[in-house]
């Protein structure tokens, strides 16, 4: 009988994937209203989200949550192919213990990102069980969540197609 050789996982892939299905399953579809025919899911794109038009509209990048510190050379990573994907209005990158928001938008011709907020999930929670949490961390779920939720991108036109879809977005 031929013997089986281990092999470690691929590099950056501790539970990664598992983290990846709870943000989909979990949070955008039991919590934000996406529907999963507007989201995509795999190793190469994480997490991508579609408007009503099934343009790109949110890019959410998972790193290993068997890390508490996502080192700064994913993070600028992250940042690049954001700006690259060009037609993203909000992007996060999260660990399961850090989430980092931002918003796209074009700046003197370029698509610029710009971090928007930031939150330790693991404080958020030890917050919430002591009863605590801070103003400074409800505005950060705030300004990430009202931005995630699926009715901002497959709700009801309140203006025109053209007016609200026909222009380019970064």
């Amino acid at each position: 009988m031929a013997e089986v050789s281990k092999h470690p996982a691929p590099r950056g892939e501790g539970n990664e994937r598992v983290l990846r299905t709870y943000l989909k399953d979990l949070l955008f579809v039991g919590k934000l209203g996406w529907t999963p025919d507007k989201l995509i899911v795999g190793e190469l794109f994480d997490l991508y989200a579609y408007d009503v038009v099934n343009s790109l509209v949110l890019y959410i990048e998972t790193k290993t949550p068997n890390s508490v510190t996502i080192p700064r050379d994913e993070l600028e990573h992250f940042e690049e192919k954001l700006v690259r994907l060009g037609t993203c209005e909000y992007g996060a990158i999260t660990n399961g213990h850090r989430f980092l928001f931002y918003r796209c938008f074009i700046k003197e011709g370029a698509v610029v990102a710009e971090r928007q907020a930031e939150f330790d999930l693991d404080d958020l929670v030890n917050q919430v069980g002591g009863n605590k949490l801070p103003e400074s961390s409800t505005k950060a779920i705030q300004v990430t969540f009202e931005y995630l939720t699926a009715g901002k991108y497959l709700g009801e036109l309140e203006k025109p197609f053209a007016e609200g879809y026909g222009r380019v977005v970064p």
